[in-house]
């Protein structure tokens, strides 16, 4: 795989975030919800959006919870100080994430694949815990 861009959403609404333990998939994951800019930016690199079932367009981030060593391959998330985000990020949150575009080639199939480098929570969001979904962010948007 060789990396040809690296790209930031900024502010983007998320959902089914499972950056700490691997989803039903066996997948460590984050879908973004992303707005008419973002949707191009991700476009622009031949990755493709899908429709969740309310219609929105989606982009899920996946990615093995291990490397092919064996060794961690963690999705790193932050708070908006810079410290590891504990727990799980609740749907809705707005965050900032920088990933690679990567091309791929395996048995004569080829394509493109985004891998998430870093995310920040924004706002004054509280982790959640099993299936709560609620949220507290400031009237302003706290700048990094």
């Amino acid at each position: 795989m060789s990396v040809i861009a690296i790209e930031t959403l900024k502010g983007v609404e998320t959902k089914w975030v499972w950056a700490t333990a691997p989803n039903q998939f066996g997948k460590l994951s984050l879908t973004v919800l992303p707005n008419h800019e973002q949707q191009r930016v991700l476009e622009s690199h031949g990755l493709k959006l899908k429709k969740d079932k309310e219609g929105n367009l989606m982009y899920s981030f996946t990615q093995s919870p291990t490397k092919r060593d064996g060794s961690p391959n963690p999705m790193r998330i932050y708070d908006r100080f810079g410290s590891e985000f504990e727990g799980l990020v609740p749907n809705g949150a707005k965050m900032d994430i920088e990933f690679t575009v990567s091309e791929w080639n395996v048995s004569g199939r080829s394509g493109v694949k985004a891998y998430v480098r870093g995310a920040k929570v924004l706002g004054d969001v509280k982790p959640v815990s099993g299936s709560s979904l609620s949220f507290d962010t400031p009237a302003d948007d706290t700048p990094f």
